[in-house]
């Protein structure tokens, strides 16, 4: 096991079940080795895993077929370390608000964004526009 997943795991998470095929062997060293061991064990161990239900009220999310499991990391230097499928096309919904919220950092700083933005929490539906406010436009043009 990768030594980062010792350091965040029980002993008893740490002990997954045996995949159904060996992971391939790591082909990178150093720091990309390790997360791409890291990433290698996280698939093995929770590959097949169909608990849960497909989100089927969201009409992009309701077509995806439910046993599709990837995942990548990028780092800032452009190495990608992918598993699984990791390269299937998929929609991004919610988690677009992050990139959003970083990109709009990176254009009018952090004071700006907190001011326009905010960060708390809202009852509003995952899809509201209610709290888009037209100042935000104006300061990225």
């Amino acid at each position: 096991m990768n030594q980062i997943a010792a350091e965040l795991l029980t002993p008893e998470e740490a002990d997954p079940p045996a995949p159904a095929s060996d992971p391939p062997a790591t082909t990178r060293s150093g720091p990309l080795g390790e997360i791409q061991d890291l990433l290698q064990w996280i698939h093995a161990r929770h590959e097949g895993n169909l608990e849960g239900v497909v989100a089927d009220y969201i009409p992009e999310l309701a077509k995806v077929a439910p046993d599709q499991f990837g995942a990548a990391v990028a780092t800032q230097a452009g190495d990608v370390v992918e598993v699984g499928d990791a390269t299937s096309p998929f929609t991004i919904q919610s988690i677009s608000k992050a990139f959003t919220f970083a990109i709009l950092l990176k254009l009018v700083g952090r004071e700006e964004t907190y001011r326009l933005v905010g960060v708390q929490p809202s009852s509003d539906p995952f899809n509201s526009i209610t709290s888009i406010r037209a100042p935000i436009v104006r300061s990225i043009r």
